[in-house]
């Protein structure tokens, strides 16, 4: 399964927070509301890469 280089995220979660950007990206160019479900999405996805983060790159520098 191909994934992103930096962290190793599947494509399918890359398309995920693509979709949560661009709800984000409409409600600050449109005044969109956020649903509370894509507020929990949005935190998890963060706190998952949060984790793979500290993961890979905690231990450098």
């Amino acid at each position: 399964m191909p994934s992103d280089a930096a962290l190793g995220v599947s494509v399918g979660v890359v398309r995920v927070l693509d979709a949560l950007r661009k709800q984000r990206n409409l409600s600050d160019y449109d005044g969109e509301s956020i649903t509370d479900q894509a507020l929990v999405e949005c935190i998890e996805q963060a706190l998952r890469l949060q984790e793979l983060a500290v993961r890979r790159f905690g231990g450098q520098g």
